[in-house]
């Protein structure tokens, strides 16, 4: 029974606008790397459904986007089930890097995706 309550009391809040639980906390996200063979080139984003979103770059529904050069889009890199800022964050620093080398590292070497997550994980969610 307590359990139930628990969740009731969970749900009441995130209703109210008592800011009890921050958005970050609620939202998790997906920092992802695209890759498009056809253009050889690569496309860091994030987004809170990366499955939609990946559909959304092979479709081209970002008409004016940069996406919209190709329709073979295909995850290259993903750091899934972070706060939304954190994964804004990280997509900041990467499209400030903007290196092949510095993608392909990314996908070979599982520790700097711990790294990028603690590096730039808000205050609030550490």
């Amino acid at each position: 029974m307590l359990f139930y309550l628990d969740i009731a009391y969970y749900i009441c809040t995130l209703t109210t606008k008592k800011k009890t639980f921050k958005k970050s906390q609620i939202h998790m996200a997906t920092f992802y790397v695209i890759y498009a063979n056809s253009i050889d080139t690569f496309y860091a984003g994030s987004c809170l459904d990366f499955e939609a979103q990946l559909e959304g770059h092979q479709k081209n529904h970002f008409k004016k986007g940069y996406t919209s050069e190709a329709t073979d889009w295909n995850p290259f890199f993903v750091i899934d089930d972070i706060p939304i800022d954190t994964a804004r964050r990280i997509e900041k620093h990467v499209k400030k890097v903007k290196s092949r080398e510095y993608f392909e590292s990314l996908k070979n070497d599982p520790k700097i995706a711990e790294q990028l997550k603690e590096e730039f994980q808000t205050r609030s969610s550490r």
